[in-house]
């Protein structure tokens, strides 16, 4: 995360934005672009591979561990 980012994550944590919920699911919205929005209502574009294989485990916007969902809409 970039230092930015990871102190907006831990502020959030602190002010226990994070802790209602245990997991942040990402969604494929875009299968063609790899583009996955998230439970947290961002969107992660992902250039190659699957979040897991780029080595996402925690979400960088809400610092929830992330669960994958089905395709978005399903």
């Amino acid at each position: 995360l970039a230092s930015s980012a990871a102190s907006d994550v831990y502020k959030r944590q602190v002010k226990g934005e994070c802790a209602t919920e245990q997991s942040c699911e990402w969604k494929l919205e875009d299968l063609e672009s790899n583009l996955y929005v998230t439970g947290c209502e961002n969107r992660q574009l992902i250039f190659e591979g699957t979040p897991e294989e780029n080595g996402y485990k925690y979400c960088p916007y809400c610092g929830r561990k992330i669960k994958r969902g089905g395709a978005d809409g399903d």
